[in-house]
Order: structure tokens, then sequence, then C-alpha cells
């Protein structure tokens, strides 16, 4: 039952910082007040955890091309202090405000650390940066002398605005095989779940996601082991000893920016894998969730071993909680497959096992996962590029158009080709249910 604090799920992006553009001596002399006022006031060990993290981001962006025998250590409050003869400390006191505020977060730390610059200011100078503080922390409005720091301030007010939100928390569970992976990465937009041919998931993973993108993607490990900026080797390689969580910024096909905790669980196959079984079982009983994502491959229809986690699903989960999600339809074929048959076989079959209205979302999670790399201009393998192109062509078929499954999602002659092909994909549909419509 996986809780991660708000340091984990902030999103913040350096590539426009205004110390980016300053003289090597300034910035070092920046970083160390920064650090200085950080490491005063973030002392318990969580905080220190992430903070430290934080800092070390800053120094990657800014202090990459300096010389390590020219970094200051000991400067500390001295940039905040007297400005004569440098303007530019005076500017950076503002500045300041803003990198405290997105490293720490939590407003008692950051009023901690502002009572440490105000102590060393005079009256002038404490109205200065008074002003800044009421434009962050009570949103005032950006006078035109701050509009600088401007990007800065709006990052702060996007995380605590998504921090305030209630967490939506979904669950995923399928047969090996079903496609599960797949349709998590579809959710995303990008490929953070663990997919292959063989088992992959092997224990519980919490996906989070963040406020808006920056391009970096956070892993915590069962052993407390942090990154801030995983790469896509960092994904594949971590040991999963146990729970581990991800935290990046989702695309949504639907215009809304909600909290949303995507919990992915071994896939099922007692006969095969009774630990990754009892691993889901334990997590489905035990985790609080929302909704409960059922993923089923159409192949699997009736298999003694699909027909086995429906039962207990249908016995030990309330029901009413449960989505089925019949995945795979981009392999179906006009000529001998009806989509439509499918739907109906399946809902005939939840039925005789209890499910009085089962709620049934048919989808291709590949071709989903596709349209979001697309839509994003992230890179495509020259497979997947080809994939695209041909998928494109057979979902804009009414035959393969899975948007009639859905309540309330209709086409408009107004909008891209992307977004009506996430319609007929099945994947609009799903994300309204998913984001509570």
């Amino acid at each position: 039952m996986n809780k991660v604090n708000s340091f984990f799920l902030e999103s913040l992006d350096l590539r426009e910082h205004p110390l980016k553009k300053e003289k090597k001596k300034i910035r070092a002399i920046y970083f160390s007040a920064l650090s200085y006022i950080v490491n005063e006031v973030a002392i318990q060990p969580e905080e220190k955890l992430y903070t430290s993290k934080r800092l070390q981001m800053y120094q990657d962006m800014f202090l990459s091309d300096i010389d390590s025998n020219i970094l200051l250590t000991k400067v500390g409050l001295q940039v905040v202090k007297s400005c004569i003869g440098r303007p530019w400390r005076k500017r950076f006191r503002s500045l300041l405000i803003c990198d405290v505020s997105l490293i720490l977060l939590d407003e008692n730390l950051i009023r901690k650390a502002i009572n440490i610059i105000s102590n060393c200011l005079s009256s002038w100078g404490k109205a200065e940066i008074g002003r800044v503080i009421a434009i962050l922390l009570d949103k005032n409005s950006i006078e035109k002398k701050y509009l600088a720091i401007e990007s800065l301030i709006i990052q702060y007010h996007n995380n605590k605005t998504f921090f305030s939100q209630v967490e939506r928390r979904i669950i995923v569970t399928a047969n090996m095989s079903a496609g599960k992976s797949t349709l998590i990465n579809a959710l995303i937009g990008k490929p953070l779940a663990r997919t292959s041919q063989e088992v992959c998931t092997g224990n519980i993973c919490y996906l989070f996601n963040k406020p808006f993108e920056d391009n970096n993607v956070h892993l915590l490990t069962q052993m407390q082991m942090l990154t801030l900026n995983a790469t896509t080797e960092d994904l594949c390689n971590y040991e999963w000893s146990g729970p581990v969580s991800i935290a990046s910024y989702f695309t949504q096909s639907t215009p809304q920016i909600q909290r949303l905790c995507v919990i992915d669980t071994p896939g099922v196959d007692a006969a095969l894998y009774r630990k990754h079984t009892d691993i889901t079982h334990a997590a489905l009983l035990k985790e609080e969730y929302d909704l409960v994502l059922y993923v089923i491959c159409p192949t699997n229809l009736g298999t003694d071993a699909e027909i086995r986690h429906l039962k207990w699903v249908a016995n030990n989960l309330p029901k009413e909680k449960v989505v089925f999600v019949l995945n795979k339809l981009d392999n179906y074929k006009d000529c001998s497959d009806s989509i439509e048959e499918s739907v109906q076989g399946l809902k005939d079959d939840l039925i005789k096992l209890g499910f009085e209205n089962p709620v049934i979302c048919p989808i291709s999670a590949y071709f989903s996962y596709l349209l979001k790399l697309k839509i994003t201009g992230q890179q495509m393998s020259d497979d997947e590029a080809d994939e695209y192109d041909y998928l494109s062509k057979k979902f804009m078929r009414s035959s393969y158009d899975l948007s009639c499954y859905y309540n309330d999602v209709q086409i408009s002659e107004n909008e891209s080709k992307e977004i009506a092909l996430t319609k007929h994909a099945g994947i609009y549909g799903l994300e309204q249910i998913i984001y509570g419509g």
C-alpha cells in the first residue's frame, strides 16, 4: 500500500533556468548559497534523501562546466547580503526564494528557509523578498519586474495545485501475456512498465503521474535507492526483490491533469508461477484502489487459467469496482473475427460468474501506445513506425471503431487525426473511466 510524498512526485524543469546564462563564478557562488540554505532546513533523513538529489540536479545543470576546485563551499549567505557593487546579488535573492521553494516544497520548510534569508537583510531587503513570497505562497499576481522568474513561480504553483488533488488509484491485473504492461505504457505514454514475452512483472510496481512534463523519470526501489533521472537501462535492470515506485508525467488523451497511481501486479498463472499469483491476490485484497482493470486477451477467453482468475475476482473483490479491458483487438481480421461478438461473448461469461452489469472496454493497447508516442513526438523504431502507419489505416475503418462501445465519446470534425484515433482505438474512452468519468 505504497504512499509516496510530494518530493517523489514533483516536476522540476531547469532547462530554461535564468542561472544558465550567468558566468561560471556567479553560478558557483549562487549554488553555494542555495546548498547552504537547503541543508540548514532539510534535516530529517527522508527530507535529505530528496533534497540532496534535487541539489545534485542543480549542480549537474549549472556547474558541469566548472572545475571542482573553484566550487565554493563557505560562501553561505554572503550572496544575499550586500548588493553594493554587485547588483546581481539583489536580483538573485528572488531567484533563491523560487529555487529554495521548488526544492523544499513543504511550506513550513520554505518559511524556515525564508527566515534564514530574511535575517541577513535590511528592512528594505525584507520587503523586496516579501513581494516574491506573496506571489509564491499567496498566489498574488506576478509583477512585471519578476517576469524573469515567472516560469519557476508557475512550476511551483502547478506542483502545489497538483498535490492538493485527491489521488485516484487503479490496480491492474491479468493472466500472463494479456498485454497488461503494454496497456500501462499506453496510459502513461512512455515505455516505463517492463514488457516481454516472458514473465517480467515479479512484484508490485507503483506508477505515479507528475504535474507536468520535465523529461525526468523518478525511480525508488525497496532498498530506498532513489534516482530522479532514471534511464531506460535503470528501468530495465533494477533489482525487483520488493515493491518499486516510478513517477513520470502521463500523457492523457482526455484534456485533464489529475493525480493517478497505477498499481501493476504480476501476471497470474497459478500452474506455472504460484508465487506471482500469491503476490497479485494479496495486492488485490490489501491495496486501496478506486478501480480494478482486468485485462483480457481474446485468445484466452474460456481457458482454464482465465476462468480460474475470473472466479477468484468474482468471489473476492467488490464487483462494482472491476472494469474489464478486452485487449489486442489490433490482431483481429475483418474476414474472420467479430469485435461485437467477442464483447458479447465476454459479457455473457461474466454474467454467468455473477457480474450483473459488467463494464467492458475494448481496446488496442499497442496501437494506443504508438499513438501516444506519435502525439508527443517521441522516437519510434522502424518497426513501430511501420506498424503505426498500418494500424492507423486499420482503425480508421468503421469495423474497427471502438468508440461506439463507450458512453459520450464522439468524433469531432475539428480534432486532429491522432486524437480521433485515440477514440477509435479505445484509449480515450478508457481514460475517461479511469479518471472518474
